[in-house]
């Protein structure tokens, strides 16, 4: 089935035109990084995107001048939202030089539509995804092959109230996520002091963001219940609805 689907996915790249996120051999490199790794429902990604040409000749690249990169958001392999969906659609090709070790810069935002799974019946065709763990990955839109970045997971979810002191939750997580992704969907960052993970009675494994070398928690499994220890109080935005150990 997953053969399958893939095999669909592809297809659908071609008559595109879009090429998927994979490693490529192509002469500009493209980085994203992105100011945060967790965002409420609905709240902009503040982005920054580098080219660079690394090889000792100029370059010559045919972009769309009315956009010359493009942002997706994936669930997996679905394609749940571009940047390019929510423009207008204007394509004005223009050659954009690089020279040898020089890099090309976009700074900008964007909050992400989708027009997958409306959330009823008569909603807007167009509405920000749902909450999940997701990756985003940058694109130079030249008219043939697309230089990609490196993609980079993200949570979009909604806040939950904790407060100062340890509380226990079960994420109810989809997939399995780095530690690191789900500190980082704390707020404030510096009230995060602990994070815990009870296997079996009297055993434990956790992570504090000040002892990263000791830490024996790496990663968060669906069905996890992890306990939260801040100092002050703060919140977390989940990407599914916490439910009670």
């Amino acid at each position: 089935m997953r053969r399958v689907l893939l095999a669909l996915v592809m297809c659908m790249c071609v008559l595109t035109g879009v090429t998927p996120a994979v490693a490529q051999s192509l002469p500009v490199e493209v980085t994203l990084t992105i100011d945060r790794s967790a965002y409420e429902l609905g709240a902009p990604i503040a982005f920054t995107i580098h080219a660079l040409n690394p090889n000792p000749r100029p370059l010559s690249l045919m972009l769309n001048f009315a956009q010359p990169y493009d942002l997706v958001l994936h669930d997996g392999l679905i394609d749940v939202a571009r940047l390019s969906r929510q423009g207008t659609g204007v394509v004005a090709p223009d050659t954009q030089q690089i020279g040898s070790g020089q890099t090309l810069t976009y700074v900008g935002q964007w909050a992400p539509s989708t027009s997958l799974l409306p959330t009823a019946l008569g909603a807007p065709t167009f509405h920000p995804p749902a909450p999940g763990v997701y990756t985003i990955h940058a694109e130079l839109t030249t008219l043939d092959r697309r230089p990609v970045s490196a993609a980079r997971p993200l949570i979009i979810g909604r806040p939950v109230i904790l407060a100062a002191g340890c509380t226990s939750i079960e994420p109810d997580l989809l997939v399995r996520v780095p530690v690191t992704l789900l500190a980082a969907a704390v707020e404030p960052e510096s009230a995060l002091k602990g994070m815990w993970r009870f296997n079996a009675p009297a055993i434990f494994t956790g992570y504090s963001p000040a002892q990263r070398i000791m830490n024996d928690l790496q990663t968060v499994n669906p069905g996890d219940t992890i306990t939260l220890c801040l100092d002050p109080g703060g919140r977390v935005l989940l990407p599914t609805s916490p439910r009670a150990p």
